[in-house]
């Protein structure tokens, strides 16, 4: 997925307009629009505040993974897919995969 759609996917995902997020990473939203339909390229600054206002990593935007990564395709998907969730949601999260946990790391 190319960061154009990954910014428009996350701010769709906090259900945010154009002009809501430009305004939250102090972007005009002449130039988000632009970024969202991949006709304008980020710069440095834009890509770390917008990384920093999702809570993901400039990596995850870019999609630059590695080499090296531990992680398998579906396990990425739930970080990703974590990553949008706001907390009342991470916490149901957390709370159905400690009750699906508890019993295989019991007899672990």
């Amino acid at each position: 997925m190319k960061v154009s759609n990954k910014i428009r996917a996350l701010r769709e995902t906090k259900d945010m307009t154009q002009t809501e997020l430009a305004n939250a990473v102090n972007i005009n939203r002449s130039v988000l629009n632009r970024i969202e339909n991949g006709s304008r390229p980020l710069r440095d600054d834009e890509l770390k505040e917008l990384a920093r206002f999702f809570n993901v990593s400039t990596d995850y935007l870019l999609g630059n993974y590695g080499q090296t990564s531990t992680y398998d395709d579906k396990e990425r998907q739930l970080v990703n897919l974590y990553r949008v969730l706001n907390d009342a949601d991470k916490q149901h999260i957390f709370y159905m995969l400690d009750r699906l946990a508890a019993p295989k790391l019991a007899h672990a």
